[in-house]
Order: structure tokens, then C-alpha cells, then sequence
């Protein structure tokens, strides 16, 4: 119940002024609030947005390495994660959880997840309404039906909107950043032709 206030609180605050939490919050700005904040309790509602977002790819690459504990393993990576914020610019922190992951689970396992792990901070250049399906499409590993049921709607009309919203997104991500930038930021996985042949996972 004090958990839930503290949400209902948070949120009251986006209303009154604060930066907003939410999927289509930029990454780095959920970070740099994170390592500046000094509210423990909008640190922790920070902090559980930026674990959203990557979680599923953790725990997949804990399913690939079938380490014995997996929910702990995961626990493990993103409690490394967190404490990890501020140690290095914001725009490497994707290439923390990586290097992270690799130092627990082993490289041939995490490097299956990565084109889905390094994309995540590029998400919220999308249209806001788009990024839960663009989001949503990686969790699923691309099965519109999985996430037609997981968001109850007609997997036509989920499609579609995958489909729109990976299309827009090398575009969108192009207006923001340069190629070099984009190959720093996920250590060459990613970068704009990449981005512009691949379109939806």
C-alpha cells in the first residue's frame, strides 16, 4: 500500500512539473535524473522504468546460458546495473548492461540478445502511441500474436502498427543522431544502413 502511494505520488508530481516517466521518456533522462535525484523514492520509480525496459533481454540471455538460478543471476545483472549509473556518461549505460551480462552469462549467450538490448534506447524517438508496440515486438521475440494477445487486440491492427513503427524508426533516430554516434553508442551492433535494411525484428 506505502509502495502505491509513493507511485500515486510520483505521478502526481509529472502532473505538477516533473519530468514525466513513462516508455517514451529518453533513457539518458531517466539516467541523469537517477544520478542526481536525491528523492530515494523518485529514484526507485526512475529505476523501475529503466529495469522495464531491459529485463526481458536479461532474462532471455539467462534462458540461452541455462545458469541455474536465473532469477537470481537476473536480480544480480540489474542490481550491477543500477549501482553502475553515473560511473560513465549516459549514453553508455546499454554498453554497461552489456558488459555486464557478458561477465555473468558469458559472450555466445549475450550475443544473441544484443540487436534487441542496444535498439531499446532509441525507442522513444518513436511517435509516443508507437513506442509500446515497437517495445512490445522485442519483448515478444516478433510474434505479433503473442503481443496481439498480451495487449488484447486484433493481431491485424498490431501488425500495422509494428510495422509503422519500425518503418519510422531509422528515420527518427537519423534525425537525432549521426552514424558515428549510433556505432558508439551499441559498439557497432547497430548503425543508420543497419537500421534501414533489417526494419522489423
Amino acid at each position: 500500500m506505502a509502495d502505491q502511494l509513493h507511485i500515486l505520488l510520483e505521478r502526481l508530481k509529472g502532473l505538477l512539473g516533473a519530468r514525466a516517466i513513462g516508455p517514451d521518456a529518453y533513457l539518458d533522462d531517466l539516467l541523469e535524473e537517477i544520478a542526481t535525484t536525491e528523492s530515494l523514492d523518485r529514484r526507485r520509480l526512475l529505476w523501475r522504468e529503466v529495469e522495464r525496459r531491459f529485463v526481458h533481454d536479461v532474462e532471455l540471455a539467462c534462458q540461452i546460458a541455462q545458469v541455474r538460478d536465473p532469477a537470481g543471476t537476473e536480480g544480480t545483472i540489474l542490481a550491477e546495473a543500477m549501482r553502475a549509473i553515473g560511473s560513465e556518461p549516459t549514453r553508455y549505460f546499454t554498453r554497461q548492461i552489456d558488459e555486464i551480462m557478458k561477465r555473468h552469462l558469458g559472450k555466445q549467450a549475450v550475443q544473441q540478445v544484443l540487436p534487441s538490448l542496444y535498439l531499446r534506447q532509441f525507442l522513444a524517438e518513436l511517435p509516443a502511441q508507437l513506442v509500446p508496440y515497437a517495445e512490445g515486438l522485442l519483448n515478444s521475440r516478433g510474434d505479433f500474436k503473442l503481443l496481439a494477445d498480451w495487449r488484447g487486440e486484433n493481431v491485424e491492427d498490431v501488425k500495422k502498427r509494428c510495422d509503422q513503427a519500425f518503418q519510422l524508426l531509422p528515420q527518427a533516430i537519423e534525425k537525432e543522431y549521426r552514424d558515428e554516434e549510433i556505432v558508439d553508442r551499441t559498439l557497432g551492433v547497430w548503425d543508420i544502413l543497419k537500421l534501414k535494411e533489417k526494419g522489423v525484428p
